[in-house]
């Protein structure tokens, strides 16, 4: 695995356990990282022709809140960041 190479894991009823590998010197914030995923499941959608699943994935709130984009660019290259789309903290009011 090199350096700079993150492992990111979407957490999630639907995409959960989807795993995207992404180079932290192409990304500049969490949001970059966030879209740099969602778009890498999109287009295996996509190549799959999954439309319905594609709708539904356009429609969720991605987000990261186990790491900031500090951490992440420190954090050791094994480390697991995960993607959810709705968590108990979320769904909170």
């Amino acid at each position: 695995m090199n350096t700079y190479d993150r492992t990111f894991i979407f957490s999630s009823n639907l995409f959960g356990s989807y795993e995207v590998k992404a180079d932290i010197r192409y990304l500049n914030s969490l949001e970059d990282a966030i879209e740099y995923c969602v778009k890498n499941l999109i287009e295996t959608l996509q190549k799959y022709n999954f439309v319905a699943l594609i709708e539904t994935c356009n429609t969720y709130n991605f987000h990261i809140h186990t790491h900031t984009f500090d951490e992440i660019l420190i954090c050791k290259p094994n480390e697991i960041i995960y993607i959810c789309d709705n968590c108990a903290c979320c769904t909170q009011k």
